[in-house]
């Protein structure tokens, strides 16, 4: 009866139809950028991690157990070479991250302690620490 609000009916249908279709795939890339985001900052620990293993080779080739005790430290300059490394990972967060997220990931193939795989130093200060 009308077929000129018929025809406006359509051309309307059709640009909510386009316009919905537009807004479902920016929302899709959007979602697919944060993913990728997320996944770049989880790679590019990984990647640290591995630079950071190298070093360690680098200064203790062949990393071996010993015994528990003075002649098991990691001196100063090894913590801070560590933390310097690791700075915009660590952040002011404490050893409850940096033990499973770099501590453990950096000795797993050794299976040793973080003062073997960097190669131990003989104690000159003990200083403790409390977990709990």
């Amino acid at each position: 009866a009308y077929p000129l609000l018929d025809q406006t009916g359509s051309a309307i249908n059709i640009l909510l139809c386009m316009i919905s279709g537009e807004l479902v795939l920016a929302l899709t890339v959007l979602q697919l950028l944060r993913f990728a985001r997320r996944t770049a900052d989880r790679s590019s620990l990984a990647g640290r991690l591995d630079r950071y293993a190298d070093i360690l080779s680098e200064g203790n080739p062949e990393p071996q157990s010993c015994d528990r005790g003075p002649g098991r430290a990691v001196s100063a300059l090894q913590l801070f070479n560590l933390f310097d490394f690791f700075r915009g990972y660590i952040k002011d967060r404490t050893m409850y991250y940096l033990d499973p997220n770099i501590v453990r990931p950096l000795c797993a193939k050794y299976e040793l302690s973080y003062a073997e795989r960097a190669g131990p130093h003989q104690v000159q200060w003990f200083v403790s620490h409390f977990w709990g």
